[in-house]
């Protein structure tokens, strides 16, 4: 095996990814939409999965990852490297799925992950995660409620707690990286987390009492 075709160390992995990002950015901000589509296909998990989490809803979620793409396409040459790629697509991210939560929130529309009613009800289109369970081991039946409960719980916080909890306890980002995407300084992060742990666990517990 050559040098080139030994697997990168994660770190080495992670800058790989960045400049491949800054050499896609350019090639699209010069017109390239080949090089567009390809940010978009390497990152549309991520960007999917955030708002799922904050929304709780797929469809929603489905129409805000498009909403995020299409102002990234169209503000892509403001982009100036100053942080990765994918921080700048988690600011965009929340950002949207935090006006869609206000606009919810304006209906009285409670968020719910997969809740699921009849066709009568018309929620049917929201339950597409959930499986067939007759022939399901009660333990991953038990997996299941949890992750229902959890994100249901996640669902009822409001749209800042909603979004720390969710970048650092789901996503997994550090606090700086927290920080530059709410615009908040590291110290009020922590707090904010603290709180929104405080108020899951809350919730959490009256739901299993």
């Amino acid at each position: 095996m050559s040098t080139n075709e030994l697997p990168l160390l994660a770190g080495e992995a992670v800058a790989h990814s960045r400049a491949e990002d800054v050499q896609l950015v350019k090639e699209a901000v010069a017109g390239e939409r080949a090089a567009f589509d390809r940010l978009m296909r390497k990152h549309q998990r991520q960007v999917f999965r955030t708002a799922y989490r904050l929304l709780g809803v797929y469809d929603q979620a489905d129409e805000v990852a498009q909403e995020v793409f299409v102002r990234a396409f169209r503000s892509l040459h403001t982009f100036r490297h100053d942080a990765a790629l994918t921080t700048w697509l988690y600011t965009i991210t929340v950002n949207v799925s935090r006006n869609r939560i206000r606009q919810n929130m304006r209906r009285r529309r409670r968020l719910v992950s997969l809740s699921c009613e009849n066709e009568a009800g018309g929620h049917v289109g929201e339950c597409r995660d959930i499986p067939d369970f007759a022939r399901v081991p009660d333990a991953v039946i038990m997996r299941q409620e949890l992750a229902a409960r959890v994100q249901q719980a996640i669902g009822e916080l409001d749209a800042l707690h909603r979004a720390v909890i969710v970048l650092r306890d789901v996503e997994g980002l550090p606090y700086e990286e927290i920080a530059h995407i709410l615009r908040l300084n590291i110290g009020t992060v922590k707090s904010r987390l603290y709180r929104a742990r405080q108020l899951l666990q809350l919730r959490l517990q009256e739901a299993f009492s």
